[in-house]
This record gives structure tokens, C-alpha cells and sequence, in this order.
């Protein structure tokens, strides 16, 4: 499982471009996560996926985006482990 941040490449009128969280396993299963975060290109690096310090909101903007990724990693973490051991070790 892999999960991006992306910048969404249609613009809204004022706003820029909506960032959202991609969480994927493979091309077919995809889920995105609107963030509520928009910005302009020149504010977004594309390499690192994350927002430039020009970006009005940067700091507000990477701390939730690190937090976001850091509970979607822990939680599939858990889901994964919790697939793996068997039932009866949770029935006493």
C-alpha cells in the first residue's frame, strides 16, 4: 500500500489547486482524500509532494500533511497485523 499526496489538476475558480491524499494498492484501488487545502503551482513541489515555503499556509499545510500520513501509515499498519494473527488468539 502506498500513499502520495497529490496535486488535483483540475483548479477551482480563486483557490488553485486542491491537494488530496491518495492511498493505493494498485492502479484499480484507489482512494483520495480531499485535504480541504488548495495552492498554485508555483506554491507545490512536485518532486518532494509537498508545499513550497512560498505557500501562504506552509507551516498549517505541512504539519497536517505529515500527521495525515503518519495515521494512515499507522493504521493500515494495525489493519495488516490484525489480518495476519489468527482469531482464536483474540476469543479468550
Amino acid at each position: 500500500m502506498e500513499i502520495s499526496i497529490a496535486l488535483w489538476n483540475v483548479p477551482t475558480k480563486k483557490k488553485g489547486f486542491p491537494i488530496k491524499i491518495q492511498i493505493y494498492k494498485n492502479p484499480q484501488n484507489r482512494k483520495y482524500i480531499p485535504t480541504g487545502f488548495y495552492t498554485f503551482k508555483k506554491d507545490w513541489d512536485l518532486n518532494k509532494q509537498e508545499p513550497k515555503p512560498s505557500h501562504p499556509q506552509y507551516i498549517n499545510l505541512l504539519n497536517y500533511l505529515y500527521t495525515k500520513r503518519l495515521l494512515i501509515t499507522k493504521s493500515t499498519a494495525i489493519y495488516t497485523v490484525d489480518h495476519t494473527i489468527e482469531y482464536d488468539k483474540y476469543s479468550q
